[in-house]
């Protein structure tokens, strides 16, 4: 297939169906044979071991600092997926017998899912008509992706929700190339199994349905299109509600709720268009754009760009919301980089081939590759300081430990070996008494931080463990702009004696003991 050709009509793909020899080694709805299944193994092959070279210290966000004590503690249930902790504690327990501990074990969850739908698209490629070298290169395009390398290298479940996405364009590329109700059924069917394990997998299934009414428009009937779509919906809505009341996930109800509730703030757009999409996406992102140029593509275009639109619609909701505790974030203002995206990036790969020739698309691939372990380097967190784990366990050895951390990069430095470590930070008295001041600036004295810290060092006794606070922990909060929290950060000596939580260890701590 060139460049710009269009998929075959369903007429052209009956009568291509019909003389097509079995042993044909190109041609349009080409047979995944054994040598292409290699191919696309061995591409997907690839891509794992770039994901797992690439594995960062960088904890994504809070989550994840909770699934990893989730696994720990064997707790399975979560009240917003259904699927991911037992996926996560099972694969974990697996490499377990062979001394992988759960961090590395979850961050290779991470890789190996993000791996599987590098095979997926290649295989759905290959159905939607792309020749055998276009579809491998389909696979190789959104394997470079920015945001697909950062997510299967860190430990997250988007990188699950992202092998779930690719893995629906397998029966959804049957249903666009001919297939019908039973091939809508199934697409529904792989939507909500990926809703299963994230609310996202809500949106992919929209995302699928707009494709599905307009992906080969006009030349498809726009009204069988649109019932193939109320099949894949009516399926998804009625599998996914039966999975959340099997599972008790009512929070993504909740979530939803939620986020219509906020206020969209328009002024946020270029912020989440530009962090979310192009450098996320750069340049395979923008590039599928091309496909507008001409009508044979149009309907897929179409549907891109207004998937697209709704998917920074909500992340600007969401993010433009969260952009107000950008002090207690694990990365300022942009928390997601890329990953609510992640539905779209199979069209983003598949349109980008389908629109440029060749020796462009290796450029493409090549930048794409270049800007993901850039970005990926740019923003790691260096290795934890030697020792830190020994001292850790060793302060751990006088009893549980709820830590009082300065920021969440410390934080991963002590749970990644220690992942029982209860935690709370510096940003959450940063933000709790910036918006205390906010609303009555005469309340807010140091008083009411010492008061907090009193209420945080009775829960640690109640539950028989030593409140521990990281010496970056005090220096930053006698650094803090708030005078509040500086002139109570001075007078913690007066009211705790303070001992070394580890002496003569890399972990820098004290204990705090009530006078």
């Amino acid at each position: 297939m060139t460049a710009g050709n269009p998929l075959p009509s369903p007429r052209q793909r009956r009568g291509a169906s019909a003389t097509r020899s079995s042993s044909s080694p190109e041609g349009l709805m080409a047979s995944p044979d054994r040598a292409f299944v290699a191919r696309a193994a061995a591409v997907a092959l690839a891509a794992l071991l770039v994901y797992l070279a690439l594995g960062q210290n960088l904890m994504h966000g809070f989550d994840a600092f909770y699934y990893l004590r989730d696994v720990d503690q064997g707790e399975l249930h979560h009240p917003r997926f259904a699927f991911y902790l037992p996926v996560a504690y099972a694969f974990a327990k697996v490499l377990a017998v062979v001394g992988v501990r759960d961090y590395e074990a979850l961050r290779a969850l991470s890789s190996l899912a993000a791996a599987a739908g590098v095979f997926c698209v290649q295989l759905a490629a290959l159905r939607l008509g792309f020749d055998r070298t276009r579809a491998s290169v389909c696979g190789i395009a959104v394997a470079a992706l920015p945001a697909v390398m950062y997510t299967a290298s860190v430990v997250e479940v988007d990188a699950v929700l992202f092998a779930c996405a690719c893995a629906s364009w397998l029966p959804f590329a049957r249903l666009v190339t001919g297939g019908g109700a039973r091939a809508a059924a199934m697409t529904g069917v792989a939507t909500a199994i990926a809703a299963g394990f994230h609310a996202s997998g809500h949106l992919l299934a929209l995302t699928l349905c707009g494709f599905c009414a307009l992906w080969d428009w006009p030349r498809r009937p726009l009204l069988r299109s649109s019932l193939h779509a109320a099949v894949v919906l009516a399926v998804h809505l009625a599998l996914a509600t039966a999975i959340a009341i099997a599972f008790g996930i009512e929070e993504q109800g909740d979530m939803a709720t939620n986020t219509v509730g906020h206020a969209f703030p328009l002024d946020f757009v270029p912020h989440i268009a530009l962090h979310e999409w192009i450098f996320a996406y750069a340049p395979i992102g923008v590039l599928a754009l091309l496909v507008l140029r001409t009508r044979r593509d149009l309907g897929a275009g179409i549907a891109f760009t207004a998937c697209l639109c709704g998917y920074i619609f909500v992340s600007t909701k969401i993010l433009g919301y969260q952009r107000y505790a950008s002090d207690f974030l694990t990365q300022g203002n942009i928390v997601e980089r890329g990953s609510f995206l992640l539905a779209l990036a199979v069209p983003m790969a598949l349109l980008t081939v389908k629109a440029l020739p060749v020796r462009l698309l290796w450029i493409a691939v090549a930048a794409s590759a270049i800007s993901g372990f850039w970005q990926i380097r740019a923003h790691d967190w260096p290795t934890d300081p030697e020792g830190t784990e020994h001292g850790v366990a060793a302060a751990l050895a006088r009893g549980p430990i709820d830590l009082f951390a300065e920021s969440t990069q410390e934080w991963a430095e002590v749970v990644r070996r220690h992942p029982q470590i209860r935690c709370t930070l510096l940003g959450e008295v940063v933000v709790t008494v910036a918006a205390a001041r906010a609303r009555d600036a005469s309340v807010v004295t140091p008083e009411i931080v010492l008061l907090w810290f009193a209420m945080e060092y009775d829960r640690a006794v109640q539950r028989g463990a030593q409140y521990v606070v990281t010496q970056r922990a005090l220096a930053a909060m006698q650094a803090a702009r708030d005078p509040a929290i500086a002139q109570a950060a001075e007078r913690l000596p007066q009211l705790y004696a303070m001992e070394p939580a580890a002496a003569n260890s890399a972990f820098a701590a004290f204990r705090l003991v009530r006078k």
